[in-house]
């Protein structure tokens, strides 16, 4: 479910009519179980890393609240295992494959046989050998949003030991559906605070509200989208080898 989509333009007013529609006790489950649906929309079988990625920061958050002092090393050991998934969805296939070519790079080519046209005498040809073998893994969609996110969350904890109290806040926290699988990347102090303090209805905020969103879809649908498509034909055409285009692409791209 992407932001263009027909499908998120009537998720989202559903969302936002029941979220003013309930009491103001229910609006945060509301928050909550939308993520999670709008997350699960993409593939059911990574919601579950997600809760975990939120588990594992909110544990570490009640942690360092409860310790008067925590040393540097567990404060690291924190942060290496909430960036544990996204270096192992994200760069497992990578340091595998420069592992096999530096493991391979001292040895003999080895040769398969090989038929020219499905006839004649196989003829050796210099053959790919791999000692570990590479995964296609699917890449969690915006794992690197929500990991730096829990990171950023922790880092604050450790430095000023104000954590989030409630569990269900911090998961609206950290898989707010709007900025989830494309970004930004939030301090706690910037929602936290709204969503523990979720207020009423004033006058003028649904117009700008829709003002916003319209905005933001024209610059996603009439600039960012016509702009990648030309990126993508320059270099299908190999226009990257001129340095001169490079630095042009390189403008294009900042828009």
């Amino acid at each position: 479910m992407i932001f263009t989509s027909l499908h998120y333009i009537f998720f989202l007013p559903l969302i936002v009519g029941l979220f003013w529609g309930i009491p103001k006790r229910y609006r945060i489950w509301v928050i909550a179980i939308a993520s999670a649906a709008f997350y699960a929309s993409w593939n059911p079988a990574y919601l579950p890393l997600l809760l975990l990625v939120t588990a594992l920061s909110w544990g570490f958050g009640v942690l360092l609240h409860k310790q008067k002092k925590t040393g540097k090393i567990s404060f690291s050991l924190m942060i290496f295992v909430l960036l544990l998934p996204l270096f192992f969805f994200k760069y497992s296939n990578w340091f595998i494959e420069n592992l096999n070519l530096f493991l391979l790079q001292k040895q003999q080519p080895i040769t398969c046989e090989q038929e020219i046209n499905g006839i004649g005498t196989p003829n050796p040809i210099p053959c790919m050998e791999t000692i570990f073998g590479v995964q296609k893994w699917i890449l969690p969609v915006g794992i690197s949003f929500f990991s730096f996110q829990a990171v950023a969350y922790v880092v604050d904890v450790y430095r000023d030991k104000k954590h989030a109290k409630s569990p269900l806040n911090f998961f609206a926290f950290l898989a707010f559906f709007p900025q989830l699988v494309a970004g930004p990347i939030v301090r706690r102090k910037e929602l936290l605070p709204q969503l523990q303090n979720l207020g009423y209805l004033k006058q003028g905020m649904v117009s700008q509200g829709i003002y916003r969103i319209c905005k933001g879809m024209i610059k996603k649908l009439l600039i960012a989208d016509l702009i990648n498509k030309f990126i993508v034909k320059l270099n299908k055409a190999n226009c990257f080898k001129n340095c001169i285009r490079n630095y042009h692409n390189l403008i294009i791209l900042s828009i």
